[in-house]
């Protein structure tokens, strides 16, 4: 799904609740759980929220840079190895980038400079950090008014995740330094204003 090496192509026009330039917060909520899996030991969150900033314009080539910008996440009722309750600490901002040409109403992207820390909700079970690249897709089937839950989907999926896991503690012996991670979701992404949701449209 991401591309690997930088192509040119028709130009990702990003325009949010019409405008076409500026930078715009956005905020995001889950639209079901979370799935995560680290060194083959399969975790969980019941959901989650995103906010950041998104700016609208024209962008290429493929991968472009980055079109919005994560700067925090929440992730409620999660369960990490043996099903123990664990906690995840968002770290750093986060990058959203397009990675190919829209098609139908779906267009590539990938999630970069991901880093979170994950421990367990009991001091000393198990801990660990998480940091990389996972692929997704945006989709705006749904973006086509200004009303309430109308906006962006973006949907991560595990397939070509580049995500490794460091600093483990504990955890059961369960989960090895180096080993590789990833997670799907898929996230209800508007641009909010006076409780307002205004779309964000991806076209190529």
């Amino acid at each position: 799904m991401a591309a690997t090496t930088a192509y040119a192509g028709p130009p990702a026009n990003v325009t949010v609740g019409g405008a076409t330039t500026g930078s715009h917060a956005i905020s995001g909520h889950t639209t079901g759980a979370i799935s995560f899996n680290a060194g083959g030991v399969a975790m969980s969150c019941t959901s989650g929220t995103a906010t950041g900033s998104v700016t609208a314009g024209s962008y290429t080539p493929y991968p472009t840079p980055n079109v919005a910008t994560i700067t925090g996440t929440t992730w409620s009722g999660c369960v990490g190895p043996l099903g123990i309750p664990m906690n995840v600490a968002h770290s750093g901002t986060w990058g959203l980038q397009i990675t190919g040409n829209e098609s139908g109403t779906v267009t590539p992207g990938r999630l970069v400079n991901i880093s979170a820390t994950v421990t367990s909700a009991t001091p000393g079970l198990c801990s660990f950090k998480v940091a990389g690249t996972v692929n997704g897709s945006f989709n705006d089937a749904t973006s086509t008014g200004a009303h309430t839950h109308n906006g962006q989907l973006l949907s991560v999926v595990t397939a070509g995740s580049t995500l490794t896991v460091s600093n483990v503690v504990g955890c059961f012996n369960l989960i090895p330094n180096g080993a590789s991670a990833n997670f799907a979701g898929t996230y209800h992404v508007t641009k909010t204003d006076n409780n307002t949701e205004w779309p964000i449209k991806i076209t190529t």
